[in-house]
């Protein structure tokens, strides 16, 4: 087996044009083909476990009460009284569950473990997860190699708009 890739993104919203997940969407499907051309696994999207607080249109755009009302919800479901950890514990929280799916993968043989991010703020996340699996002992000596991309960069020398996030590329 040589890699596993990962999808990654939350099920918020940009737009009437971009309603819930469209991002994912486009990450799962060059996780799959990528998967395909070069041996390995995409797992199923990640639509849970990032920070309710933090990088979600729902809880911190300007027009915040307009999104929520597109989506038939209350703006104070996003609101951070209704959230059981800090910011900062979400973020943490987030990146363990990451760093866990890493190294189940890891059990499971794989050679590489990719997290794609099709939301780009999680980029950072993914990220911090990476290096933290990286610099584990096992891994050094023997284990999986894992990376963390946001889906555009494969494609962007292709078309000239790859990377609009929330625009038409998606």
């Amino acid at each position: 087996m040589s890699g596993r890739l990962h999808p990654d993104r939350e099920p918020g919203g940009h737009g009437l044009h971009n309603p819930v997940g469209t991002d994912t969407l486009q990450a799962e499907g060059m996780a799959i083909l990528c998967a395909q051309k070069g041996g390995g696994l995409a797992l199923p999207p990640l639509y849970y476990g990032e920070t309710r607080s933090e990088s979600l249109m729902e809880a911190n755009a300007a027009d915040r009460d307009l999104i929520a009302e597109k989506m038939g919800l209350h703006p104070d479901n996003f609101s951070p009284d209704r959230q059981p950890f800090s910011p900062t514990e979400q973020v943490l929280n987030y990146q363990r569950l990451l760093l866990h799916i890493l190294v189940e993968v890891e059990s499971l043989g794989f050679e590489v473990g990719v997290l794609v991010a099709g939301h780009y703020p999680l980029i950072d996340h993914a990220r911090s997860a990476v290096v933290l699996f990286n610099q584990r002992q096992y891994s050094k000596k023997q284990g999986m190699l894992a990376w963390a991309f946001v889906d555009y960069l494969l494609v962007r020398d292709r078309y000239d708009c790859a990377g609009d996030h929330a625009g038409g590329w998606e």
